[in-house]
């Protein structure tokens, strides 16, 4: 008992000099980001009603906007009213990753990955800017902690349904932040399908079909409200991929090009393999910017973790 209150203890302390960082970062920044004022345009548009005006700064209406004019109710400034939804969501994540992480490890080492998620420069400085990523995240990882929830198998199963769905929800409400987040609710829909078919309880079947109902409705109903806001930024993401392939073979050929201006030698046929394998160098890309966007340090220790987990 002595123990649980020391753990809720301290991640309500963790939580609070979450808040503090973030509240200190946001009033020693002066300088608003460009799309900043986009979305004080778009939230003063919503405020006084005119959608139109909403859609005309941006096409895809992204739901921090409404969050800034809610806010508004209670703060006179435009700017603070964006601010104070950036640090209210960014501070507000270290709550339901604190859950998240319950699943997997226990109250001290929990707290320990929330204190370094809460001290990561990069995630402090987002929660002061005026972007829509705070938003993103909070819903981020509140679902990604109602679906891991639903996976264990001691719940009943209409807990489980209840558990899948806000999940699905919370996806959603993350990919109405930062559409790049519907990845998230692609993939999970698949991970529960596939899983109800290799479980052992085969009733999870019927959960996993049931809760694309009420995800269904909801996103009927969103892109029933917000078209052609829905329709115009899937036409862009379905163009840009479009053209991302066109890219990509154009640089396959070019390189086999390339290649074949070379009759014999190493370089002719390093040319031609790195044709087929293009795809390799935007991986370790990708790997990249995430290890510098998830901050060295935190990676080091994630690497270090690892070793010791496997030494045990």
């Amino acid at each position: 008992m002595r123990s649980a209150n020391r753990a809720i203890r301290m991640i309500h302390l963790v939580i609070l000099i979450g808040i503090a960082i973030r509240a200190f970062a946001a009033l020693n920044t002066a300088v608003i980001n460009p799309d900043g004022m986009v979305y004080i345009q778009q939230a003063k548009a919503i405020y006084h009603g005119d959608w139109q005006l909403a859609r005309a700064c941006v096409p895809f209406v992204s739901s921090y906007p409404f969050l800034i004019a809610a806010a508004h109710w209670v703060l006179p400034s435009w700017i603070d009213s964006a601010r104070m939804i950036s640090v209210l969501f960014g501070s507000l994540t270290l709550l339901p990753l604190y859950f998240l992480l319950r699943r997997f490890a226990d109250e001290r080492t929990s707290c320990l990955c929330v204190l370094l998620y809460a001290f990561i420069p990069f995630l402090v400085s987002g929660s002061a800017d005026l972007i829509r990523d705070p938003v993103c995240w909070f819903f981020l990882v509140s679902g990604c902690y109602f679906f891991v929830r639903q996976l264990e198998t001691r719940e009943t199963l209409r807990t489980r349904f209840l558990y899948l769905t806000s999940s699905y929800v919370l996806f959603l409400m993350a990919g109405w932040a930062r559409p790049e987040a519907f990845i998230f609710l692609i993939f999970s829909c698949c991970y529960s399908f596939l899983y109800s078919l290799f479980s052992e309880d085969k009733r999870y079947l019927f959960v996993a079909i049931a809760s694309l109902l009420p995800l269904g409705l909801f996103l009927m109903a969103g892109i029933m409200l917000f078209d052609p806001s829905f329709s115009d930024y899937s036409g862009k993401a379905a163009v840009k991929l479009s053209a991302s392939l066109d890219q990509y073979n154009n640089l396959r050929d070019q390189l086999g090009t390339l290649a074949g201006a070379f009759d014999r030698g190493a370089l002719r046929s390093f040319l031609w393999k790195v044709r087929n394998l293009v795809w390799l160098i935007d991986v370790g890309v990708l790997i990249g910017n995430s290890v510098a966007a998830s901050f060295i340090h935190t990676f080091l220790f994630l690497c270090s973790g690892s070793l010791g987990y496997r030494r045990g």
